[in-house]
């Protein structure tokens, strides 16, 4: 339930405040701001810092653990320039890692487009009070691994098309907590940034007399920082949003009449809705055209269902229609299945020139750039459309039979003053 005790805009900060503690995690089952050390990450000891980062991010080569590594073999085995030692979990441990960090990050970029498994340069060591020890990644390279059976391995590479971030959740604990600003990343990260950054962390934390410090390891493991975006949007956009009736209408506000009782009736749908300008592909009954037509006139609605009831019919429509307007239409969800059912529905009518994919595997630049030289340069070829103004009249014709027929089956009639349908009843 909503809190109304404060009414009026005084209660809206105190609701996005609100909003932006749950959005991003800062308690210590965060990883990104309270690191520990367990079987789930991996420790890369071999090679170094600078040469992981110079073959993956710079060079754009991948990196493996080979068979050689994860088997049983002489402690004096020495590993190859390209291959990955870890440091803190056995070879049974390690392997065991390894398949968890090649598939579940993959499963979870299947369905939600959004990438979670990173190679982390750098741990800064800190201190929430004079007893505590804390430490968070600082720098976050996504990647992705890929297993290799014949021979063995786990090829790690990087994800080019994603940015290399500074750990954003640990940007605002800083900020929040102690009122400091981590250095921006750099805006091309060539072969020194590494260095460089690490550097400019180390001078700007102050070892010697902050007793923090940062050690130069790399970290291979799962970090979710998916709502970053959202939070960084209420914390840079909050006046304005302050000011939007549904964000007022989600803190404790009453409604103005006209944001909830305008939404046509069935009655009300035939007049309203002429053939002529009707752009639906989809077959729709009269709920789900109430849908459409509210959304038409601009109207803020919910549409729940249990699944099968029409729900992505019903979007594809509302997209269609828009389309027909002329205007753009933004459709987001947190799984990429809902995404992908109500754009086949669309390229299925011949309407996939309309749409500009951007989630997951879609999402990548080159693959837009490309997607969108395509439709700008696509031609429409000149048909011959037939004449359907009769078809139109046609339609009116016989929903307004269909219509007078329902009028008359429910009016009621002679002594008895009941309607045939009652009668039949």
């Amino acid at each position: 339930m909503l809190d109304n005790s404060q009414p009026g805009l005084s209660s809206i900060p105190k609701r996005i405040n609100e909003w932006q503690r749950k959005l991003l995690d800062l308690s210590r089952k965060n990883p990104l701001v309270y690191y520990r050390q367990t079987k789930s990450y991996i420790h890369i000891s071999h090679p170094d810092v600078q040469s992981i980062y110079q073959t993956l991010v710079v060079e754009r080569k991948p990196l493996k653990f080979t068979a050689a590594i994860l088997n049983d073999l002489e402690e004096t085995y020495s590993p190859k320039e390209n291959e990955l030692v870890c440091q803190n979990l056995s070879k049974g441990d390690l392997k065991k890692a390894l398949k968890s960090l090649t598939e579940k990050p993959a499963t979870f970029y299947k369905e939600y487009g959004i990438r979670t498994l990173y190679i982390a340069f750098g741990l800064l060591h800190w201190k929430e009070s004079e007893s505590s020890n804390e430490r968070s990644p600082l720098i976050l390279c996504p990647v992705e691994l890929k297993r290799e059976k014949f021979p063995e391995s786990f090829i790690l590479s990087l994800v080019e098309d994603d940015d290399i971030s500074i750990n954003p959740a640990f940007q605002v604990k800083l900020k929040r907590d102690f009122n400091l600003d981590l250095h921006p990343a750099p805006e091309e990260w060539e072969v020194n940034s590494i260095q460089e950054y690490l550097a400019q962390v180390n001078q700007f934390i102050k070892p010697e007399e902050s007793q923090w410090s940062i050690e130069p390891n790399v970290i291979l493991g799962v970090f979710k920082f998916n709502n970053i975006g959202i939070y960084k949007d209420l914390v840079e956009n909050s006046s304005f949003i302050e000011e939007h009736p549904l964000i007022r209408i989600l803190s404790g506000e009453q409604p103005e009449s006209h944001l909830v009782n305008d939404i046509p009736s069935d009655k009300q749908l035939d007049k309203i809705q002429k053939p002529e300008s009707t752009f639906q592909f989809l077959e729709a009954d009269s709920s789900q055209q109430r849908c459409i037509q509210a959304a038409l006139l601009s109207k803020n609605l919910v549409i729940d269902g249990p699944p099968g009831t029409g729900k992505s019919q019903t979007i594809a429509n509302i997209i269609a229609e828009f389309i027909a307007r002329g205007k753009t239409v933004l459709f987001v969800s947190a799984k990429i299945a809902a995404l992908e059912v109500v754009y086949k529905k669309l390229k299925d009518s011949n309407l996939a020139d309309f749409c500009l994919e951007l989630h997951s595997q879609k999402a990548k630049k080159t693959d837009v750039q490309t997607e969108l030289k395509r439709c700008l340069e696509a031609s429409t070829p000149e048909e011959q459309l037939p004449n359907i103004d009769i078809e139109f009249k046609k339609l009116e014709r016989t929903r307004k039979q269909l219509n007078d027929y329902v009028l008359a089956l429910h009016m009621p009639r002679g002594n008895l003053n009941e309607s045939v349908s009652s009668i039949l009843g």
